[in-house]
């Protein structure tokens, strides 16, 4: 927020003077917090910028802020951001635009929409309530909890053909699974993410198991497919696994 006075002749109190004093440091905060972000990692020990911080409104996190309200305590008007090199709860991948016009589209839509387009680290959104949608906002914002970040969990739907993971013990992220190096102690392994090149109606178990049997490729033997209830939301994805053998 940018404070502009109009010379009035009038001498401004001590009250006021300390007021705009504050809020200039807040926002000069944020700034320092938001430069030091965007210079890449850096020793949280070795400066004293990491020990920063800024309150600001919920509408005013931009990516790559990270902050350390818990998700489920945040008052959604103001929030306290920190150096990404601090401990922190929360990050912000992205902010999307939500491209759908019209009435309220209703959470189950607003959840397809975050899956989509968040990522494969995002494990949360704020986004538009009943209520913000009719005064015009249409921005879905994406975020990482930090216990995800430090257990390395990404979408299990994204994936990418070589990776190996293991499954997560944490209830709170469905969907996620546990990055493992592939040369130490992991479950599974993609070897293959196929596409079912289908629209129309559900396709079939059967006719999945002959595409995915046929086209995965040598040592898969198991395979991720659409359900019914996914494929109305436009999932198409198999994904060909291998489960490690362990003696």
């Amino acid at each position: 927020m940018k404070l502009q006075f109009k010379k009035l002749g009038v001498r401004m109190s001590a009250g006021i003077v300390a007021m705009v004093l504050l809020l200039g440091a807040c926002t000069n905060d944020t700034q320092r917090i938001r430069d030091l972000n965007e210079a890449g990692a850096q020793s949280a020990t070795s400066t004293h910028l990491s020990q920063l911080k800024a309150m600001i409104s919920v509408h005013d996190l931009r990516t790559g802020d990270c902050f350390v309200d818990e998700l489920n305590e945040l008052s959604f008007k103001n929030i306290e951001i920190v150096p990404c090199t601090a401990d922190w709860e929360g990050k912000i991948l992205s902010e999307q635009n939500i491209p759908a016009k019209g009435d309220f589209p209703g959470s189950e839509y607003l959840d397809t929409f975050s899956i989509l387009n968040c990522g494969r680290y995002s494990t949360n959104d704020f986004r538009p309530s009943a209520e913000g949608w009719a005064k015009g906002d249409r921005v879905l914002v994406c975020v990482q909890q930090r216990i995800a970040f430090d257990e390395q969990l990404v979408r299990e739907s994204m994936l990418e053909v070589g990776e190996c993971f293991s499954e997560s013990s944490n209830q709170l992220f469905s969907g996620m699974v546990k990055l493992e190096s592939c040369t130490g102690q992991w479950e599974k392994r993609l070897l293959n993410n196929l596409t079912i090149d289908r629209t129309g109606a559900y396709p079939g178990e059967d006719y999945i198991a002959e595409l995915a049997n046929s086209k995965c490729g040598l040592g898969m033997n198991f395979y991720l497919y659409p359900t019914r209830e996914t494929w109305v939301d436009g999932d198409r994805a198999i994904l060909c696994l291998a489960s490690r053998l362990i003696d």
